[in-house]
């Protein structure tokens, strides 16, 4: 198969925390001393890119017809998981394979759960789900009060690059990180779907051999199905932003920009830190990978086939699939 990513690179770290700092970093260090005329100036440019980025997300609704006059916000607010600050008056739909770790790390700091960042160790997922409820979970009348007078936002990375870092995470590494229930909940389902004539004891046993196109095959005929993980979900289904109106479309690309910004936004840039990438869980592992050398693994088909079900979230943030 020809070179379709010549010029894209994937630096996977567990949690997601290596992303491009080439980008200019427009907001100075927490303990710098600045005017806020100054600040207004230094954040300027930023603020145009995010206007910029809801400006594409709302053409791209609007010329696919994916905005829904009659849309309740009460049906989608019931349907789509956003964490919820109310101290800050912060909403934040966790895409996950894009920081949402540290994310959930800087909320529980927000919550006072803990004094810093670091003291959330590697069972961060069930320490914060376990004290504090998802938008979902209030009552209607709630839940539309936050959506409309709080600031809301989520990240988003190049689609492929999640789904190679996704991929890498729960089966290609899967058992250096331990990732069991993902082996079994998707590795002999994946496994039977490519090979059907597979007696159950040879499914068990290649749970732990998926391979990538394995692995892509299964998503694209799942997509859009309740079998569908949120790790490879698409953007669009997950966090629903062509019916909720988010504030700040972050990108991985530019993470540590962008995240300060959102600190900056939210009131706590002087309170709190966004963690590195040594809190991660499995920052053992280090590797930088070419897109293209698992795409190229790839049969004509199934990668038509994955371009098509990811297409909106391409267009949606501005991405370029070749």
């Amino acid at each position: 198969m020809s070179q379709r990513f010549p010029d894209i690179t994937v630096t996977i770290r567990e949690g997601d925390l290596q992303a491009d700092t080439t980008h200019t970093n427009y907001l100075p260090d927490n303990d710098t001393n600045i005017t806020q005329t100054t600040l207004h100036n230094m954040l300027m440019p930023l603020e145009n890119e995010l206007e910029e980025r809801r400006r594409q997300l709302k053409v791209t609704c609007s010329t696919n017809s994916l905005y829904q006059d009659h849309v309740n916000l009460e049906n989608v607010t019931a349907s789509t998981t956003i964490y919820v600050d109310d101290k800050y008056k912060v909403l934040y739909c966790p895409i996950h394979k894009v920081a949402t770790s540290n994310w959930r790390r800087v909320l529980m700091v927000l919550a006072g759960d803990v004094k810093n960042e670091s003291q959330v160790g590697k069972d961060h997922y069930l320490a914060y789900t376990s004290k504090h409820k998802p938008l979902k979970t209030f009552s209607p009348a709630e839940r539309l009060r936050r959506i409309h007078t709080y600031k809301k936002f989520f990240f988003v990375r190049h689609p492929f690059e999640r789904l190679v870092s996704a991929f890498r995470d729960k089966f290609e590494m899967g058992v250096a990180h331990e990732e069991w229930w993902y082996m079994k909940t998707f590795g002999v389902p994946i496994k039977k779907w490519a090979h059907p004539e597979m007696s159950a004891r040879e499914l068990d046993a290649q749970k732990t051999k998926v391979t990538f196109e394995e692995f892509i095959g299964y998503v694209t005929a799942f997509a859009n199905t309740k079998q569908i993980d949120m790790h490879w979900d698409q953007y669009h289904r997950l966090c629903r932003p062509c019916d909720i109106d988010y504030d700040i479309i972050g990108k991985y690309e530019t993470l540590d920009r962008d995240t300060n910004f959102v600190l900056h936004e939210i009131g706590v840039y002087d309170i709190v830190h966004f963690p590195t990438t040594k809190l991660n869980n499995h920052n053992t592992h280090t590797s930088v990978t070419s897109i293209d050398s698992y795409m190229s693994q790839l049969s004509p088909t199934v990668y038509q086939n994955l371009k098509e079900v990811y297409s909106l979230d391409f267009e949606m943030f501005g991405y370029d699939m070749m």
